[in-house]
């Protein structure tokens, strides 16, 4: 009973905290059948009827596992139990990836989010905790990401809402133990094909065996609340200075290179990032990308292009560069 309410309210606090879910809102909850997803269904319907939220029930297919059907079946009954609509999506990913030039985990996530935002009528709820928070650091860290990256996942981005970043996986089983609340198990969280499970099975329990003293859960969450605090800051700083020399120009935008050149490195290479991304749909843009284009800045030959994933082009021109999207 102890843990029980500890974690209701820790989640509630949270969801009032960062002002997630209010009420008269209502959430599409995703849910897998795994055990975070079932957990966050069954604390947001503790509380729907008296906080007035109106919540649905989805799960999505990937046509990637045998275990599809059951999972599936199981998140519908477990709605029906709850009393709750439920609507469930399906896409064989393994074909739409050989007409794609994304990965697998990559189509998979694309789709899934097309179909959730597809569903919703308000919020949709993801049931990303504070272990997942620390993956996504390191996984962000091996890809040779920036501070958007290593500084987790926010609590709300747009429509999609996290309410439970603030549970360790440790506290989320112990919670479903303590209601005798039954889960499945994704096939995919315990074989190694993706690099977050790699982190998840390989990398992490190799850091706690080896630095038994370090805990994560505990240290990284903190770094990585500077780091957003610090990522948000050049954001703003960003968002400032291309609203008084990002030029809009037919269906491009042009930079003046006296001025980019002038700026900090750091700074330059969030306003290439912004501008790239207002051109793309997909956001497919490496580390490697963003560098290319700074030092196109600096080059002296004019009428240098630079091609990018989606279309996306940079022109060095004499006094600017000059992006857009040519198909």
């Amino acid at each position: 009973m102890r843990i029980q309410k500890q974690v209701e309210l820790k989640v509630l606090k949270f969801i009032f905290d960062q002002k997630l879910i209010s009420s008269g809102d209502s959430v599409l909850v995703a849910v897998s059948g795994g055990g975070d997803s079932v957990s966050l269904l069954v604390l947001l319907a503790k509380w729907a009827k008296v906080r007035n939220w109106t919540l649905k029930v989805a799960y999505f297919d990937h046509g990637l596992r045998r275990a599809s059907k059951k999972e599936a079946l199981f998140v519908e009954r477990l709605a029906r139990k709850l009393e709750l609509p439920f609507v469930r999506g399906y896409a064989n990913c393994k074909a739409l990836k050989k007409i794609s030039k994304l990965s697998t985990e990559e189509i998979a996530r694309k789709i899934r989010y097309e179909f959730l935002r597809k569903e919703a009528e308000g919020k949709i709820a993801l049931a990303h905790h504070m272990n997942d928070q620390v993956e996504t650091f390191f996984v962000a860290l091996l890809k040779g990401g920036g501070l958007g990256g290593l500084s987790g996942m926010k609590s709300q981005e747009g429509n999609l809402i996290r309410p439970l970043l603030s549970l360790s996986k440790e506290e989320i089983l112990a919670y479903l133990k303590s209601q005798k609340i039954s889960f499945l198990t994704d096939e995919t969280n315990v074989s190694h094909p993706f690099l977050r499970n790699k982190v998840r099975h390989q990398l992490l329990p190799y850091i706690e065996r080896v630095f038994p003293e370090w805990n994560l859960l505990k240290t990284l969450p903190r770094l990585m609340s500077v780091l957003k605090a610090e990522h948000e800051l050049l954001g703003l700083l960003a968002r400032h200075w291309e609203e008084q020399f990002v030029s809009i120009k037919g269906a491009g935008y042009a930079i003046g290179t006296k001025e980019f050149l002038a700026l900090p490195s750091a700074l330059q290479r969030r306003i290439i990032k912004n501008t790239l991304e207002k051109l793309s749909s997909q956001r497919n843009f490496t580390s490697s990308h963003i560098e290319e284009n700074r030092k196109l800045f600096s080059n002296p030959v004019s009428q240098k292009i630079l091609m990018l994933p989606e279309g996306v082009r940079a022109k060095k021109l004499k006094n600017e560069v000059f992006f857009n999207k040519i198909i």
